[in-house]
């Protein structure tokens, strides 16, 4: 019998990075693409996240079992509830600054959602910007949600900046008041499991329809993690 192994899909800056490994974390495969039109085109993650898996060797898509996906946590794209953007994404490094009175209504200063150059000023600016309804999603969860088929989730590290507490399990009290609350993810836990993979995605990218989408986190968390596993 074969080992089970696992995708790893990591959505940076430039463009994304696909590997496999297996129960041992040893290293089978791994391949880059780099965008085309960047970082705010989410066209250009998709194609580059299903150019990667389809490359994969057969042999080896055949044994994956599951995957999970990391990204930028501050890159936000607004999208009908069916998942399709809206335009582009406002990547983590645009600042918002206009928002600021806004955001001292919505979290106390000093929380990672309260700066200018944090996702909820990017949130506030994409719902001006686009009419609803609409929900909003970070790279690595907009993602996932087109593998699921499914965009209610998101994880938690990737909306910490969205003004997700982590202590608390909640997002803040002056969100419930406001008209865009149902444009905000259901949050998940890091590592916890999302759902199996549409039947038609799985298909189009030659994996077991058993294929199981894992909450993923951010691209510094992921980052920190393959250091500790190289360590070991």
């Amino acid at each position: 019998m074969h080992d089970s192994l696992v995708l790893g899909i990591d959505l940076g800056t430039s463009g994304v990075r696909v590997a496999v490994l297996n129960e041992q974390r040893d290293l089978l495969y791994t391949d880059s693409s780099g965008y085309v039109r960047g970082l705010a085109n989410p066209d250009d993650w998709l194609k580059s996240c299903i150019k990667l898996i389809k490359a994969i060797p057969r042999e080896l898509r055949s044994q994956l079992m599951a995957l999970a996906v990391d990204g930028t946590s501050g890159t936000l794209v607004a999208c009908d509830p069916d998942g399709t953007p809206l335009g582009q994404a406002l990547p983590y490094n645009i600042a918002c600054p206009e928002q600021l009175d806004q955001l001292r209504e919505l979290v106390p200063a000093g929380q990672p959602a309260a700066s200018v150059s944090g996702s909820l000023a990017r949130a506030l600016t994409l719902l001006q910007q686009h009419s609803r309804p609409l929900i909003l999603r970070h790279q690595a969860d907009w993602i996932s949600g087109w593998l699921l088929g499914d965009w209610r989730f998101g994880e938690e590290g990737n909306n910490l900046r969205l003004g997700w507490s982590l202590s608390d399990q909640r997002w803040p009290c002056a969100f419930e008041r406001q008209e865009w609350r149902e444009a905000l993810p259901d949050i998940r836990p890091s590592g916890s499991r999302l759902g199996v993979m549409n039947a038609a995605r799985a298909k189009q990218l030659g994996l077991s329809e058993d294929m199981l989408v894992i909450a993923g986190t951010t691209d510094a968390n992921a980052a920190v993690l393959t250091a500790d596993a190289a360590d070991d």
